[in-house]
């Protein structure tokens, strides 16, 4: 960690202390929606995320297949020229 010197007047430091407010309020927002979020906000069952792992467990130990975003791209172009 790097560690700063400033020197400020009343006004400046008022200022500043008023942004690092304002940055400690944003990130404990960001956390509590994150919390939120993984409690189900976005309406994800257990099966749902049962079915997730299933899935990601597959793609990891390589028995499904995976795509490039070329190869995304290009097969979704090939789709639509069909």
């Amino acid at each position: 960690m790097k560690q700063i010197s400033l020197t400020l007047s009343d006004n400046e430091f008022d200022k500043f202390m008023g942004l690092l407010k304002s940055f400690k309020s944003a990130k404990n927002i960001e956390s509590k929606q994150i919390e939120e979020d993984n409690e189900g906000l976005f309406g994800l069952t257990d099966d749902h995320k049962k079915i997730l792992d299933e899935r990601r467990a597959k793609h990891l130990s390589g028995e499904s297949k995976s795509y490039t975003l070329e190869e995304v791209k290009a097969r979704a172009r090939a789709s639509r020229n069909q």
